[in-house]
């Protein structure tokens, strides 16, 4: 009788903890609305696995009509901010130089490069931006990277933790010998959040995000972390992200509708990729200078940046001996 009269009164306390801490993260709900983004061309619960959109940029995939036009060839640009242009104007973000390269060369005239980067996306929406928006496209070329493989984005629900509380996304698990995507339930921003930060949260998040769980981490405040101990996996959460993401990068391999050239400053997973890679995919180490004159202001590449990084990704077209014509695509593979 004693220990359920103790527990009660823990649970108590518990709860009236994270009432407090709940009610102080709706707060800062800011510029997210009652319901879920809408942008012509994509499913509102695709805008729900994927958390948010940037804005559309004058190569944004929304400025293309999703049917390819006769004679042309397409190139898809997938990532994060890095890929997306942030801290720059529209047009010196990388994909808009390679486009500037390619058409400088004489390559240009059939060409289309479109950015389909958003900020502050792990890989796994990275990959669900191509699965469910650039499919749509009919890529003959697709470019991962120079950024957006981040394990804190990748293992969690909400990577924005108490400052961007309302920002829920899905997420790629471990399941056997393949992956599972799973989610937040929510039919708008409101509702993941209420299934996210409740008390009792949806089961989802008890097994599948390493984040402290809510009603603990009403208790120990914050920027302060506990393990979830009811966490699906006993991996790391660095090898956790490795292995999905290259479970992830096995089925681009295994597409036939594009060839997939990936390119980030991680060793490790460039490694992977490769070793992975069968048929559609090449992974390369891309060089991401750290000096003030190619970064902005908040760490993002500056204009000289973007060129530099385009440069590098114009360059591993140039290793095949011609770029691709709509009738018979030529491998990036060497």
């Amino acid at each position: 009788m004693y220990l359920l009269f103790l527990s009660s009164v823990l649970t108590t306390v518990f709860y009236c903890f994270h009432a407090v801490h709940f009610n102080e993260l709706k707060k800062k709900r800011g510029s997210w609305g009652p319901t879920f983004q809408t942008f012509s061309g994509i499913a509102p619960e695709h805008i729900a696995h994927l958390g948010r959109l940037n804005p559309p940029k004058r190569l944004s995939y929304t400025s293309f009509p999703a049917k390819k036009p006769p004679g042309k060839i397409r190139v898809g640009c997938f990532g994060d901010s890095f890929t997306y242009g942030s801290d720059v104007a529209d047009g010196e973000d990388y994909p808009s130089y390679l486009a500037k390269l390619l058409k400088g060369n004489g390559r240009g005239s059939n060409i289309e490069v479109i950015n389909f980067g958003n900020g502050w996306h792990g890989f796994h929406q990275t990959f669900l931006m191509w699965n469910f928006i650039g499919r749509k496209f009919d890529l003959d070329f697709v470019l991962i990277g120079p950024q957006s493989f981040q394990t804190d984005r990748d293992t969690t629900f909400n990577h924005g933790k108490e400052s961007v509380p309302f920002y829920i996304h899905s997420r790629y698990v471990l399941e056997g010998e393949d992956v599972r995507l799973v989610s937040v339930p929510g039919r708008n921003y409101a509702e993941q959040f209420e299934n996210y930060h409740a008390f009792w949260p949806n089961l989802a998040v008890w097994r599948f995000d390493r984040n402290t769980l809510p009603f603990l981490k009403a208790i120990i405040g914050k920027n302060r972390e506990l393990p979830n101990p009811l966490y699906y996996s006993s991996l790391s959460a660095e090898a956790e992200a490795l292995e999905i993401d290259g479970r992830l990068l096995q089925k681009m391999d295994e597409f036939d509708g594009s060839r997939f050239l990936l390119m980030h400053t991680n060793q490790a997973l460039i490694d992977r990729a490769n070793r992975i890679a069968r048929k559609n995919l090449t992974a390369k180490v891309i060089s991401l200078p750290l000096d003030n004159e190619f970064r902005a202001a908040r760490g993002h590449m500056n204009a000289r940046g973007n060129k530099f990084v385009a440069e590098q990704y114009f360059r591993e077209f140039n290793k095949a001996s011609s770029l691709p014509s709509p009738q018979s695509l030529v491998s990036l593979k060497e």
